[in-house]
């Protein structure tokens, strides 16, 4: 993506800025954030992904599994490191060695079969690794098993694997080349085995880049098909989503579907999501995408299109959030617009942004609510007011500003619950990681990775006292609970 340097006053801005209290509306009762435990990380370093949940030691609480970045443009590897941190007490388990990190969000999966999950990662290093739950060793790299796979300048994305059938990775690569107007590494999706070996690859056909993950869905009684949906472009390229078919038994990709971007230039840069937005019978899952020119849509799995949308500002970056928002049994749609491009330096110090919401089965809207930054990461969903809708959750970041988490109503949009500091990345994780019955949101503070001086960078467990963390109600992290993007 095009960077510019930032303005001195841009520097004064993140410099002066301090820790905000956390904010409840006086006339609402739900709880103020409570910092439960920070993890101070190092100097020079920043994030540019989201972090999750993992137990690790198989105790019954997770821990904390976060991917460490780059803090200085052009991003050099050597500072990223990825780390677990025990959520009840905020102790540092474990951190890798440098060079492991990227933006993507982590995996975990048994990848040596020794009873103990292991860490997958990927990020802007041109590679797939396989990191030890225990130690957080290396147990194996994508590129050093398979030399050349991914191109070293190529970014990779968050690894994602269907539940039912945890033996199969998939992930996405392309883009990342960071010239101002030049080519990007045309985009690729690639299905692993836990040892880390390739099992098949899809090329994009029209040699567009890729920057979002694949949502996929097992298919089946023994999950032997695996549905992938992908969306390309983003930059230089229009791009299309693709509906890929993957046969565990002939280990191919099948693709028999593409949609293309209706943007001129740029695609779909938001991740597509998968789940049931039309309520038939069956309970046959649709698919929701986002396209980066400010439109969201949705699809069934052949790739017809149900319905679109203009949404409120010209670009969406962030994936789209299911939840049902108007009590009907279906899942709905959230999608955040924001004015600011990532890819033009121009656009930085445009701030408007909004939460829109559709009908999922018509596309009609439900409320726009206004949002006072804009945010990059995917919106979770739980409820925290107790009426049984689930209300979302926005991480904002700005470029100049300081930034929140902030909890919206489900029902209409209105503020709930706020906490503000420096600036926000990845998209909050929800759970009760801590064991004390309330939920919790696990969230990184962190300022622009590339703009001088670099503020320190934060690893925030925040508490809400007394509201229940319901497992079973509740959208969490970029991928979901489930790291699919399939909400069931």
């Amino acid at each position: 993506m095009r960077r510019a340097p930032f303005s001195k006053i841009a520097i004064v801005l993140l410099t002066l800025t301090v820790l905000a209290p956390a904010v409840a509306l006086a006339s609402n009762p739900v709880p103020s954030f409570t910092v439960a435990w920070t993890v101070a990380e190092d100097p020079g370093t920043g994030f540019e992904g989201s972090p999750t949940y993992c137990d690790l030691d198989g105790d019954g609480l997770d821990e904390a599994i976060v991917a460490v970045g780059s803090g200085a443009a052009p991003f050099p590897a050597d500072p990223a490191y990825v780390e677990a941190i025990d959520a009840l007490t905020g102790t540092r388990l474990w951190r890798s060695a440098q060079g492991d990190a990227g933006f993507a969000a982590p995996l975990c999966r048994d990848v040596d079969h020794d009873g103990v999950l292991d860490v997958l990662t990927a990020g802007r290093f041109g590679d797939v690794r396989a990191l030890s739950g225990i130690d957080g060793t290396v147990i194996w790299s994508l590129n050093g098993l398979n030399p050349g796979e991914i191109d070293a300048d190529a970014n990779t994305y968050s690894p994602v694997s269907a539940p039912e059938r945890p033996g199969l990775v998939f992930v996405s690569t392309g883009g990342g080349v960071e010239l101002e107007d030049g080519p990007r590494n045309p985009g690729a999706v690639l299905a692993l085995d836990l040892d880390g070996h390739v099992l098949a690859r899809w090329d994009e056909p029209n040699q567009a880049e890729i920057y979002s993950t694949p949502a996929v869905k097992a298919l089946g009684h023994y999950g032997r098909d695996i549905l992938l949906v992908v969306g390309s472009g983003g930059e230089t390229l229009p791009g299309s989503l693709h509906f890929l078919l993957y046969s565990t038994y002939f280990k191919t990709f099948f693709p028999y579907a593409e949609v293309p971007s209706a943007c001129a230039n740029g695609g779909f840069v938001a991740s597509p999501v998968l789940g049931d937005i039309t309520g038939d019978r069956f309970g046959i899952p649709e698919v929701v995408a986002a396209e980066m020119c400010g439109t969201v849509a949705a699809y069934n799995l052949f790739g017809h299109e149900l319905w679109r949308q203009p949404t409120a500002w010209p670009y969406v970056i962030a994936n789209p959030t299911l939840s049902d928002l108007n009590q009907d049994g279906v899942f709905d749609v959230a999608v955040a617009s924001i004015a600011v491009n990532p890819s033009l330096p121009a656009t930085f110090p445009l701030i408007d942004a909004s939460l829109e919401t559709f009908d999922g089965a018509t596309g009609a809207s439900i409320w726009t609510a206004p949002l006072k930054l804009p945010p990059f990461a995917t919106p979770a969903a739980a409820d925290i007011d107790g009426d049984g809708i689930e209300d979302l959750w926005i991480a904002t970041q700005n470029f100049f500003l300081p930034s929140e988490l902030t909890v919206y109503s489900g029902a209409d949009g209105s503020e709930l619950v706020a906490y503000g500091t420096v600036s926000w990345a990845g998209s909050p994780v929800l759970g009760d990681a801590n064991g004390d019955g309330s939920i919790d949101a696990l969230v990184m503070d962190a300022p622009p990775v590339f703009a001088p001086p670099f503020p320190p960078v934060s690893t925030i467990l925040l508490d809400l006292p007394g509201i229940p963390f319901d497992p079973h109600a509740s959208w969490s992290g970029f991928r979901g609970p489930n790291s699919d993007g399939f909400r069931r």
